[in-house]
């Protein structure tokens, strides 16, 4: 990685070369860019040096780049994939994660009271950051409102849960 100085803004690129050969992704040379900064904050924190040399940086935005599509799963996809799963548990929390549409922390916070088995629901309501060192903090609230809801449960997800997942 390298911060070049832009002959024609006179200003320093983060990476130019290596957007221009388009070999690393936007997120990719972001990821570090802001770890790279971070790193000269706390070394200016810290009195190491003087000055962050990254708020010299230009960062290319690349705004004209597609991201790139997701890959969605279709019932097909799906049942190939649960075939080759040996664990009853485990079929549970794909099928759940499948069905529901739950993302792997939403579904790892799942307690018995989310559950309403006569309504048929389940509700969404925290999530798992397991980042967090302390354990007390490993159940958070959803990051957005919108990540709240009560969703309707398919029988055969409702059945895992009573079979014990």
């Amino acid at each position: 990685m390298a911060v070049e100085l832009d002959k024609k803004t006179g200003k320093y690129m983060f990476a130019g070369k290596i957007y221009k050969d388009e070999k690393y992704s936007k997120a990719y040379v972001s990821r570090i860019y802001f770890f790279l900064n971070k790193l000269y904050k706390f070394g200016v924190t810290s009195e190491y040096i003087q000055s962050n040399s990254m708020t010299y940086v230009k960062r290319d935005l690349r705004l004209n780049e597609r991201k790139e599509e997701m890959t969605i799963w279709q019932q097909y996809d799906f049942d190939l994939f649960i075939e080759e799963v040996d664990e009853q548990m485990m079929k549970c929390f794909y099928s759940v994660l499948f069905y529901m549409g739950l993302r792997k922390d939403e579904a790892m916070t799942l307690q018995w009271k989310d559950i309403d088995f006569r309504k048929q629901t389940i509700d969404i309501n925290k999530t798992y950051r397991y980042k967090e060192k302390d354990p007390n903090k490993w159940l958070t609230p959803p990051k957005t409102n919108n990540s709240y809801r009560t969703s309707q449960c398919l029988i055969h997800c409702l059945k895992c849960f009573e079979n014990g997942f």
